[in-house]
C-alpha cells in the first residue's frame, strides 16, 4: 500500500471523542508499532507456510455460502481510502461509497496505512488486510513462544487488531514450521497401540512402583502397586527400598491374597528385573 493514512470507523457523533469531531484529522503514527517489521518471514519454511496458509484460506472462503466481508485485501482497501480522500460534499457517490463515508473516517500524515476501527469499549482496533494476516498471527504467536491454544492468540490479537478471525488463527498455528518441527515424531515401533483386554478377573494384573521419597515414613519411601486390570482391585505394599529382593518378597506376599494371575504385567524397571523374577516363580 502507497497511502500515507488511515481510515477508521466512524461512529455516532453524541459519541465520538472530541479528537475526531472533524471528518480529515491530522494525527501522528496510529500504528503502534516499529517502523521495520519483525523479520519472521524471510525463512523459507515460512514463506512456503504463508503460501499454504493463503491458498487454503481461499479454498475455504471459496466454500463458503456468504461472501467474507470482515477482512478486508490491499485492494479493497486502497478503494476505500482513495474514495474518502477525494470525497467531495454535494458529488455523486453509489450506496457503497456513502456507506463507507458513513462507517469510516480517514486520517492523515501517519507513518503507514492503517485502518482502525472502534469497538464496543470505544477503542481503536487496526485493521488488518488479507495479506498481512499471516504474519500478524505469527508475530503474536512467536512473541507468545510459539503457544498453540488458539483462543489465547485469538484473543491477545483481537486487543490490537480487526478482521483475523479465531479460522485464521487456527489455519494458520497448523503451519507453523517451527511447531512442526518440534512435534514429537511417531516412529513404527510405537504404533499401532493395541488395547489390552481382559476377559475375567485374575487374567491380567498390572503393578508399579510409587515413589514417595520426598515424604517418607519411618523410612519407607516407596510404595508397590498391583491391580487387577480387569476389576480395577488392588492392594499396596510399602517398601524401604526399590531393590529386586524387597520388591519380589513384597510381590508373594500381595499375591498370596489373589489369585493366580495369568499375566503379571510390569514396566521393564530394574526393580522388576533379576531376583524378583526368580522370588516370584518359586
Amino acid at each position: 500500500m502507497h497511502h500515507r493514512f488511515a481510515i477508521i470507523e466512524r461512529i455516532p457523533d453524541s459519541s465520538r471523542p472530541a479528537a475526531a469531531a472533524s471528518d480529515t484529522v491530522l494525527t501522528g503514527d496510529i500504528d503502534g508499532t516499529s517502523s521495520s517489521r519483525s523479520n519472521i518471514m524471510s525463512d523459507e519454511k515460512m514463506i512456503a507456510a504463508k503460501e499454504r496458509f493463503y491458498e487454503l484460506l481461499d479454498e475455504k472462503d471459496s466454500k463458503k455460502k456468504t461472501k467474507r466481508t470482515k477482512l478486508l485485501s490491499e485492494q479493497e482497501y486502497d478503494e476505500i481510502c482513495n474514495v474518502l480522500k477525494g470525497w467531495k460534499v454535494g458529488a455523486e457517490h453509489s450506496n457503497v461509497q456513502s456507506k463507507w463515508r458513513q462507517n469510516y473516517i480517514l486520517f492523515e500524515n501517519t507513518s503507514r496505512s492503517a485502518a482502525l476501527r472502534w469497538n464496543k469499549n470505544n477503542e481503536n482496533l487496526k485493521v488488518a488486510t488479507k495479506e498481512e494476516a499471516f504474519t500478524i498471527i505469527m508475530e503474536v504467536h512467536i512473541a507468545l513462544a510459539h503457544a498453540k491454544d488458539t483462543r489465547k492468540i485469538y484473543e491477545q490479537i483481537k486487543k490490537t487488531w480487526y478482521g483475523i478471525t479465531q479460522e485464521d488463527v487456527k489455519l494458520a498455528l497448523h503451519l507453523c514450521p517451527v511447531c512442526m518441527a518440534s512435534q514429537t515424531k511417531i516412529t513404527a515401533k510405537q504404533m499401532p497401540l493395541k488395547m489390552i483386554l481382559s476377559e475375567t478377573i485374575g487374567s491380567r494384573a498390572q503393578m508399579d512402583l510409587i515413589d514417595m521419597t520426598s515424604q517418607q515414613d519411618n523410612g519407607y519411601c516407596w510404595i508397590l502397586r498391583l491391580i487387577d486390570h480387569l476389576s480395577g482391585f488392588g492392594a499396596v505394599k510399602a517398601l524401604k527400598s526399590k531393590t529386586s529382593k524387597e520388591c519380589g518378597i513384597a510381590i508373594i506376599q500381595i499375591l498370596s491374597f489373589f489369585p493366580d494371575f495369568v499375566v503379571l504385567q510390569s514396566d521393564n524397571g530394574g526393580e522388576f528385573l533379576g531376583d524378583t523374577i526368580k522370588y516370584v516363580n518359586q
